[in-house]
């Protein structure tokens, strides 16, 4: 009996060696970066994280080595430890399962993180440099410093520039130029107030045409 408790004792130190170890390795990575893929009008498309390197230099692999300090990838998410949260840059490869790949770089800069990425653009297939929109404000009068400005709804901060955008006081008409055709967030504003947002879809190559903005309602004193 006593040799039975004994080797019942060390099997229960064994588990409890097993357990500590277990719960150890999952707080080392437990933060976690986020990718998420969209195409150029904002339907999500299946990519997982493939692999992970620094971005100034991709022949360093983060993944399963000691030089990645624990970091791991699941599905459309890679993991780290949060002493890797310490700005470190790094260059994660996104893979869809017929073999699409798209390269994001992403500093690392809080435990929990997400990124959007847009795939591809909305083209008219004509040779363009960029694409535009163009409508009219109505519901206020037009006195004071007015704006527009729009930037990409999905993209890393490398690639979501905002675009500061055209208004004419008389008329309401205004124009918003753009480097690519995606779907876009666009602010209406009068000095340093935000009157009204909204989402539009700009193609490439082809005049988009917004019509009527109607700010009624939300007009600044």
């Amino acid at each position: 009996m006593e040799w039975l408790l004994r080797g019942l004792g060390t099997l229960g130190a064994g588990l409890l060696l097993t357990a500590t170890s277990g719960c150890a390795s999952e707080k080392a990575a437990g933060c976690a970066v986020q990718f998420s893929v969209y195409d150029a009008r904002g339907t999500p498309l299946d990519f997982r994280v493939s692999a992970a390197t620094r971005a100034d230099n991709e022949t360093v692999n983060l993944l399963g080595t000691s030089s990645g300090r624990g970091m791991r990838a699941s599905g459309d998410s890679l993991y780290y430890p949060a002493t890797a949260v310490n700005g470190l840059r790094i260059r994660a490869t996104l893979e869809s399962a017929d073999g699409r790949r798209i390269k994001k770089d992403i500093p690392l800069l809080a435990c929990q993180q997400r990124a959007t990425v847009r795939y591809g653009q909305s083209d008219s297939g004509a040779d363009v440099f960029i694409s535009s929109a163009e409508g009219h404000l109505t519901g206020c009068t037009l006195k004071g410093d007015w704006w527009v400005r729009s930037m990409p709804m999905f993209g890393t901060p490398d690639d979501s520039t905002a675009v500061q955008g055209y208004v004419r006081r008389e008329d309401g008409f205004f124009r918003v130029d753009f480097p690519a055709g995606e779907r876009l967030i666009v602010v209406v504003g009068k000095d340093k107030t935000p009157v009204k947002v909204f989402a539009v879809d700009v193609t490439a190559g082809k005049k988009n045409d917004l019509g009527k903005v109607d700010l009624s309602g939300s007009c600044p004193k």
